[in-house]
Order: C-alpha cells, then structure tokens, then sequence
C-alpha cells in the first residue's frame, strides 16, 4: 500500500504501523527526509519531496491545489505498484494516472458542513467556504476506488453528501500511547484543570466552552485553552490560554490536567481525543464528534449535544464532583485506548476492510509480503 499526503502529520503514525504488518509499499509525503526517520519510518519505503510543503504556505485556490496535486502524483511509483490512498482535494491528479485510490477524507463532507453551523452567529472558517474545493472533493469521491473516513458520523455526511455509501469505508483513527501517557505532575497542590486543545474558532465551540465555565465558576479550578487563534469570545475568569503547542509537548501539558474538552460543532472524529484519553484523562466531546462513537457511554466520558452551554456546564461540573475518582476514571480510559484505539489496531482495521472491499469496487491481491495490496 502506497500513503500519499500533503500534509496530515497522523500519516507517520499510520505508515509505521502499517510498515509492522508488512503492508506499506511507500511514503509519498512533504516532510523531509530526516523527519521521517526521526518518525522511525523504513527508509526504504520512503519518497519525500519536502519543497511541496510551500504549497501548504501560500492562500488556498484551485490552481495550486492543482498544481499540488500534479507534482505529488508525479512523485508516485508507477500505477500498478499498489493501492494508493491519497490525503483528500489533492487526489484527482492521482485518480486521473490510473492509480487505485483511496481517498483519506478526515473531516465531514465540506458541502455538509454550513448545516451543523445554522443558528450560530459568527464567522465559521473552513474549507466548507470553497465551492470549488467542495466540487474537486467530490469529483474524487466519484471516480476514487474507494473513501476511507474516521467516523459514522463522518459517514452520513458523505452520504448526505451524494457520495455512494457502498464505497466509504469508516476507520478510527489510532494513538501512539507510548508516546501519550500521563507523566509525574510534580506541581504543588494546583487547581482542578479543566483543558482544550483545539484551535480557538466556533468551529470547535469554543465559545460554547468558555459560557459554560463562566455559568460554572467552580471553586478552585481553571481552564486551560491550548491551540492557535484569536478567542471569537471574551474570555472568563480563570482561564488560561497557552497558545498553539508541538505535539512533543503535548502529553507533559495534559498530564497536568484532570479533564478533557472538545465541544465541536463538526468534527469528523477529533484525534486529540484519544491522546487524551492515553494520558489517563475522562473525556468530554458533543455528539457532533466522531469520537463520540468511541467514548459514549463509558463511566470516564460525557457525550453533550453541540452548541449548548448548559448541558456542557453540568457534565464538567459532575466530573469536577468526582474528581477524587480521576485516577480511576483516567485509567479507564487509557485502557480503553490500549483495547482498541492504538495505531496497530488502525492498521489491521484498514487491511480488514480493504480485503472486505475487494469485489468489485478494489480488485486486490496479495503481493510477495503477505499483506502487501497491489491492483
């Protein structure tokens, strides 16, 4: 199986863990060399064009994804070496050199998406803005040999979308738990910590986020807001915001915290979810999450409708009454990770359902490795 993307950091986890099964064939990626042995990806399989990572610098329009996509199909082995599945808007060029694709659509169809935001004022950034990025999106998901998405949720939208449900096939996400884990919080006796990570827009509800920690005003506590931009609300008291964080810093960071909260308004699974949970921390998504899936009703998870403010206010105020239970709630959910969410379980998941997709959409065979797919 061959992995192509611009972008899309998660591929590295997904390529070593297809690499142990002996299914990845190649890494088409904008990343540099050294990064991706720094990542402990195979150097043989291994076809960086790192000076593609520009096109992720300049404003969005159709020629440059265009022209993105022509040079990262020209960077593929010829047709014929495997399965390709191809990060989605950069996909066509791929499809149209008589590739096999698989498209990796991570979010929720980009034509659905205006439909969760009705009702919530303010400006909702997103590539769902694009007509034309919609319409390459779907001309792929035409003429792909398949859709692969992270959720149900993230699967109706597609359907919703006009996309045939018959080619979408839905697999979870993963989590590297060695990587995420609680570390020793030496800090003194500290706040209740409640934390977000996710960047500041509506999109995330974020501001849904903040009035419900102001209806709240707990005793001793504080809310930790981690991720890029610009608050679209004022701020309450006792919030903290930490600004966007590389990902190594990440774990240290939660594992200074007590509960997790992503009250999004559309996500297609919401990856960050999962780390937490790997650092030993109850969970609280909306039901407009794919993770939601994943976590719902588990004793260390809240599942709360979307844009509401009270309903996400009284499950952070039951978790902050059981917090002398956080360690058990958070090994709970860490178990759960280790069970069924790490990037091994993603990785046979995938091959599962690639080989269950076979006839007659991907004609596939085994190749000399015994899970090598080739078309």
């Amino acid at each position: 199986m061959i992995l192509a993307s611009i972008g899309r950091y998660h591929f590295f986890e997904q390529a070593r863990a297809l690499a142990g099964l002996g299914a990845l064939d190649a890494l088409v990626t904008d990343y540099t060399r050294g990064r991706l042995l720094a990542a402990g990806l195979p150097p043989d399989r291994l076809h960086p064009v790192p000076w593609l990572a520009a096109t992720r610098l300049l404003p969005p329009s159709p020629r440059l994804f265009s022209l993105a996509g022509r040079l990262l199909a020209h960077a593929l082995p010829p047709p014929g070496v495997g399965i390709v599945k191809v990060n989605s808007a950069f996909a066509r060029e791929a499809i149209a050199q008589g590739h096999p694709v698989i498209v990796d659509h991570g979010s929720l169809h980009e034509g659905q998406v205006a439909s969760y935001f009705v009702g919530r004022p303010g400006q909702h950034p997103g590539n769902h803005r694009h007509a034309w990025l919609i319409e390459r999106e779907q001309e792929e998901f035409t003429r792909a040999r398949g859709v692969l998405v992270l959720s149900e949720l993230a699967r109706r939208s597609l359907v919703a979308g006009g996309v045939a449900a018959e080619k979408i096939l839905v697999c979870p996400p993963g989590v590297d738990a060695e990587r995420f884990h609680r570390l020793p919080d030496h800090g003194a006796a500290r706040p209740y910590r409640v934390v977000a990570v996710s960047s500041l827009t509506r999109n995330k509800g974020i501001d849904v986020l903040i009035e419900a920690w102001r209806r709240l005003a707990l005793p001793y506590a504080e809310l930790w807001l981690i991720g890029a931009g610009q608050l679209p609300v004022d701020t309450a008291p006792h919030v903290r915001l930490l600004g966007g964080v590389p990902q190594d810093e990440l774990p240290g960071l939660l594992s200074q915290c007590d509960l997790f909260v992503l009250p999004s308004l559309a996500d297609g699974f919401g990856l960050v979810v999962l780390q937490a949970m790997a650092c030993e921390l109850p969970v609280i998504v909306s039901d407009r999450t794919g993770a939601a899936e994943a976590v719902a009703g588990e004793a260390f998870s809240g599942v709360v409708p979307a844009g509401a403010s009270e309903p996400l206010a009284d499950t952070i105020e039951y978790f902050y009454r059981l917090r002398h239970e956080r360690v058990a709630l958070g090994q709970m959910a860490r178990e759960r990770v280790l069970a069924r969410h790490t990037w091994p379980h993603h990785a046979r998941h995938l091959l599962e359902l690639l080989n269950q997709h076979a006839t007659p959409v991907l004609p596939l065979r085994l190749g000399a490795r015994r899970s090598v797919l080739a078309g």
